[in-house]
């Protein structure tokens, strides 16, 4: 079979798809990293919540125990006891 060459514009199109499938790919895998960095954070956060509501129902247990059942004004600190 005889072989024959295709034409330089043929070829560069050729080159430019390679090298936009190989920029492509590479995009791709960074954003997979990315995606993996976000489900990190996600699950780290998750974690802080849980250690922060852990932290929240501790101090109410303590607070309930010195004052009893009610309602703490953030605002001003006051205890309003419930009836």
């Amino acid at each position: 079979m005889e072989t024959k060459k295709i034409s330089e514009q043929e070829l560069k199109e050729i080159k430019t798809l390679r090298d936009n499938f190989n920029s492509a790919y590479a995009n791709l895998g960074m954003l997979v990293a990315r995606i993996k960095e976000l489900e990190d954070d996600k699950d780290k956060t998750f974690q802080y919540i849980d250690e922060l509501k852990e932290s929240e129902t501790k101090i109410y247990e303590t607070l309930k125990t010195t004052y009893g059942d009610g309602v703490i004004d953030l605002n001003t600190g006051e205890f309003k006891p419930q009836n």
